[in-house]
């Protein structure tokens, strides 16, 4: 760790007497940045990205370590949800969780329980009781316009989710819509259908006002294998393991006044629970609904105000099992929960003058959770909880001659577990070509609700991450571009979930984790060709001592997570309306406990390293420009990719998907 931050401080330090040595100032101002773009390489670069700071600026500039996907590299990869268009995302990697499902992990680290947001139009994601995401056919690539993603801590800007990352998705507006559209897509196994999606979108938009509707509903299977638990009991994924999810996004906007509404489905069909296969199969779902109102005021030609109403309702972990699955020898229970959390915000943006802006704001909201089971209760042996949060939160970008800075930090109180103080410095520098960041933060993990309910001690704190990061660029000519960047994390008091001896399930505080490593990734774009290659390593560092994400024998490994991942991403325009493409992901091998082979205990098992390659072609603007086509195979080597367990909770890895052809169809409906 201490070479690492060393490193950093004299990246920084050369990067800084390039700026002095300068022979011209750079006098573009805050409030007006002009790029010029003078290839499409270019263009990608400096695309600007509100996500990492108070105002907009180019991923180049911005204070954090960013990818920015467009929908073009969407459609490219060929995706079928997004954890086909994350998993291409340096140092972003995805393992198993409870009940089949999938969760997100980051730079060696499990992030599943709060620790990465994920926003779709501003609306946050993450459930409130856990505070987890669930993925696997979920979150489809419909109507996206833009992924921006960054890869370390979030939490001065966007609070108790994001200490590891942000996930920020953008679909497209009405305006640029200027239409409908409606797709419909089948997938296909050696031994029958795999998946099923119809959806639809469409909007219309002016200056004024703007309209939009998406929808999806789509079917799928988590694998056609077989899965044995720890015990030796098998059963066959391929009626068991459905997935189906609908969604509907409608945004409405009459000039400075914004709603947007998101509407939810997400069920598993399974017979995968806690560490056993159950005899039957079980539905696990999460219902959720989402909710915003805006009003942008502008005061003046400085300053901004924006009064902000959010609303959330989800179900997590929704189970429903046949009562005659339901006893001591199956495991299975019954879980039905409601979580809301109604947030006001308001947020204050003022330029001061052309080169420094400031973005403040305060927040308070309010999280409820009630069981509507009649024979259960929370652990305080009440039906309701209610927990109250205030916050407030500062953000300011400073223009100077040898560099831009972001300073800002935010303090959260909470009614339970007290509260939690994150500060956050970026510098940043842009010299012709080459570019560098120093980027320092602290960030937080708030606790969920259940994991309040569920503490052995009756008190618990949140997580507390420091961050060190740094990152060097070049443009290459005119078609290449390069970046790198180290990391170092040191993560407090991180909430980890146990089970005792007797039985009994809890959260508690344990002492620290951390990792350290860099990640890579160069660029080349032709007119008609193109590839992005990247690589990410990391290893634990010394802070790393929670036993259950250790490794026995690599004590430089994490389970679940492989140290090197590397990603090719590459298309060709062999015709202007057809292009090929193809991306492949290598992963180093992995580690994960696993049941002996005669079921009597446990080891850590090796994984070798292996390779997922994915290629479609797409057909573009076919009968009267009005249809678009993809032919897809996916896991073309037919490695059968598992999802395996990053912690130590007995559960057995989850077969993936074997190879899969994918054909999908798009008509276009365009107002004239």
């Amino acid at each position: 760790m201490i070479k690492v931050k060393k490193v950093i401080w004299c990246a920084w330090l050369l990067m800084t007497y390039a700026s002095w040595a300068q022979s011209s100032g750079d006098s573009t101002d805050l409030a007006n940045i002009i790029v010029e773009v003078a290839s499409p390489l270019e263009k990608e670069i400096n695309t600007k990205v509100e996500v990492g700071s108070s105002r907009p600026l180019p991923i180049r500039m911005s204070p954090s370590i960013l990818t920015v996907i467009s929908e073009q590299e969407i459609q490219q990869a060929g995706a079928r949800d997004l954890t086909d268009i994350l998993k291409l995302v340096p140092g972003l990697d995805f393992a198993r969780d409870v009940e089949s499902t999938q969760g997100i992990g980051t730079r060696g680290l499990w992030a599943q329980e709060g620790k990465i947001l994920l926003m779709i139009d501003g609306q946050e994601m993450n459930e409130s009781l856990y505070s987890t995401l669930q993925f696997g056919n979920h979150y489809l690539p419909e109507n996206i316009k833009k992924i921006e993603v960054i890869r370390g801590p979030g939490s001065s800007l966007y609070g108790g989710y994001s200490m590891f990352g942000v996930i920020n998705i953008i679909t497209k507006s009405g305006h640029e819509l200027q239409g409908a559209e409606f797709k419909t897509s089948v997938g296909t196994l050696s031994d029958g259908l795999s998946r099923k999606l119809i959806s639809g979108r469409g909007g219309f938009g002016n200056q004024h006002f703007d309209l939009v509707v998406s929808a999806y509903h789509s079917e799928s299977l988590r694998s056609n294998k077989t899965l044995t638990d720890f015990y030796g009991n098998s059963y066959s994924m391929r009626n068991n393991s459905d997935i189906s999810n609908s969604n509907l996004n409608v945004g409405l906007r009459y000039k400075n006044l914004t709603w947007r509404t998101i509407v939810d489905q997400y069920k598993v069909y399974s017979r995968d629970w806690y560490g056993i296969n159950s005899r039957s199969a079980y539905h696990f779902s999460t219902p959720a609904a989402f909710s915003d109102i805006k009003y942008t005021w502008n005061l003046n030609r400085k300053l901004t105000l924006t009064p902000r109403i959010t609303y959330k309702l989800m179900y997590p972990y929704q189970t429903k099992a046949p009562l005659d699955s339901i006893d001591e020898a199956s495991g299975l229970f019954n879980y039905d929960k409601q979580a809301t959390r109604v947030r006001v915000n308001l947020t204050a943006s003022y330029f001061i003058n052309d080169r420094v802006h400031v973005l403040a704001g305060v927040e308070g909201f309010s999280d409820k959770a009630r069981t509507r089971l009649e024979d259960d209760t929370f652990l305080n042996g009440s039906k309701k909880i209610v927990y109250y949060n205030y916050a407030a939160f500062i953000q300011s970008l400073i223009k100077f001659r040898i560099l831009n800075a972001s300073i800002g930090a935010r303090y959260d109180n909470n009614s339970s577990f007290g509260s939690a103080f994150v500060p956050r410095i970026g510098l940043t520098k842009k010299i012709g070509k080459f570019h560098a960041k120093l980027l320092y933060a602290k960030s937080f993990r708030a606790p969920g609700i259940e994991n309040i309910n569920y503490s052995r001690t009756g008190t618990i704190v949140p997580e507390i991450s420091s961050v060190y990061e740094a990152e060097v660029g070049m443009e290459v000519g005119k078609y290449s571009y390069f970046s790198v960047n180290i990391f170092d994390i040191e993560s407090r008091d991180p909430i980890i979930y146990q089970v005792d001896s007797a039985q009994n399930e809890f959260y508690d505080n344990f002492a620290s984790t951390g990792t350290y490593g860099w990640e890579a990734s160069w660029k080349t774009r032709f007119s008609k060709a193109g590839f992005t290659f990247n690589f990410s390593y990391y290893a634990l560092n010394k802070n790393a001592k929670v036993d259950v994400y250790l490794v026995p024998q690599d004590p430089h490994a994490s389970l679940g997570f492989a140290n090197h991942k590397i990603n090719l991403i590459t298309y060709w325009n062999f015709h202007p309306n057809i292009q090929w493409n193809m991306n492949a992901t290598w992963w180093g091998h992995k580690y994960q406990y696993a049941a002996n082979p005669d079921f009597t205990g446990t080891f850590v098992q090796r994984y070798p390293p292996s390779m997922i390659i994915n290629t479609n072609v797409t057909f573009r603007n076919l009968w009267k420009n009005r249809l678009d086509a993809c032919i897809g195979v996916y896991d073309v080597l037919n490695q059968g990719y598992f999802s395996i367990m990053p912690f130590n909770g007995g559960m057995a890895s989850l077969p993936g998907l074997p190879r899969e052809f994918v054909v999908s169809v798009t008509y276009k409906l365009k107002r004239s």
